[in-house]
């Protein structure tokens, strides 16, 4: 059987805010930072070993406010 496992990343999200014609305050950006805790677990929730040389890179895809 192939082996499963979760990556939690932990990181920040800053946002911006600008205010709109009613007085109301609408977020305009956002900038997302991964930081350098990562947490690897079994499908089981458990904490595992992860060879990270082997894991390919797959980028956050984080969206954007609409405005």
């Amino acid at each position: 059987m192939k082996k499963k496992y979760s990556k939690t990343t932990i990181g920040s999200v800053t946002q911006f805010y600008e205010e709109n014609d009613d007085g109301l305050f609408v977020c305009t950006s956002q900038d997302f930072v991964a930081g350098d805790q990562v947490d690897y677990e079994d499908e089981n929730q458990k904490p595992v070993e992860i060879d990270t040389t082997k894991e390919v890179y797959f980028g956050f895809e984080m969206t954007q406010p609409e405005i």
